[in-house]
């Protein structure tokens, strides 16, 4: 990935965008998601609002200019709050936790040693 960075291969001189933005766009999103899933399983807060602004704060901010940093906090706002989230997925906080951690913890641990192909 820095590979792509550093020689700037992340330009597209024809119409469009490139394929390496796209794809290193698709990898944020997923690092959103891990990271979101992290959170919840480690907080017991019922304000997924947070989680979700300090999980975007970690992945995104750093990437987009202050209007759509604006956005998509107030975009955040409308989120359900975690027991909603549950309720949604037809789990229990519970059962929800007992059957995502392990999966989601392996992933994560795969990905912080480079053997996942988002690393």
């Amino acid at each position: 990935m820095l590979h792509i960075i550093h020689f700037k291969c992340l330009t597209y001189q024809g119409y469009g965008r490139g394929h390496s933005r796209n794809l290193l766009q698709v990898k944020h999103a997923f690092e959103l998601i891990r990271v979101i899933f992290e959170l919840l399983l480690a907080s017991k807060d019922d304000t997924f609002m947070v989680l979700a602004a300090a999980a975007y704060g970690m992945v995104f901010a750093a990437h987009h200019e202050q209007p759509i940093k604006n956005a998509a906090l107030e975009a955040m706002y409308d989120l359900p709050t975690r027991s909603q989230l549950l309720q949604m997925a037809n789990e229990d906080g519970e059962s929800a936790i007992l059957t995502s951690s392990s999966p989601a913890k392996d992933w994560a641990q795969t990905g912080e040693e480079g053997s996942c192909w988002l690393g």
